[in-house]
């Protein structure tokens, strides 16, 4: 009757071992890369297609909800994501290798993003109410691009 107990007990510390050696945890390196989490974007409201800034095609969107992104076009996954104000981006302008957003709270600003990195490389506030309709033009001078706000008098050279 004893070698029974003692045959139970030593399944059940066997069992007990391989269940206890089957949970995983996350290594700090894989935070963000095998958990949970799902980045999205949001609803698109602007869109255009990136073929010049490096050897990967990124589709460039910009939502609603003021998110501006990069998402790669081949596996589909998000290359950079940037949250703007809440408002909404206001315009947007993708020419060969410049990505300009105009957005803001009380007033516009003008962003200039690095296409591949998602990061900024400058911005130019200005003096334009939000509540004003805008729309973004641009056209390509020798010194850069000339951006101009609809509705404003004043012309941002960029």
């Amino acid at each position: 009757h004893v070698v029974v107990r003692m045959k139970y007990i030593c399944v059940n510390l066997i069992l007990v071992h391989f269940i206890l050696n089957t949970v995983y945890g996350l290594y700090e390196d894989q935070v963000g890369d095998k958990d949970w989490h799902q980045s999205h974007v949001g609803h698109v409201t602007w869109l255009s297609f990136d073929y010049v800034s490096s050897g990967r095609r990124k589709v460039l969107l910009a939502t609603e909800g003021g998110v501006i992104a990069a998402v790669n076009a081949g596996p589909g996954t998000i290359a950079w994501r940037r949250e703007l104000e809440k408002n909404g981006v206001a315009a947007v302008l993708h020419h060969r290798s410049s990505l300009l957003t105009v957005s803001g709270n009380e007033f516009l600003t003008i962003r200039s993003w690095d296409l591949d990195t998602g990061l900024l490389k400058w911005e130019i506030p200005t003096n334009v109410a939000i509540a004003t309709k805008n729309s973004l033009n641009s056209q390509w001078r020798p010194g850069g691009v000339l951006a101009t706000l609809a509705g404003n008098k004043n012309d941002y050279l960029v």
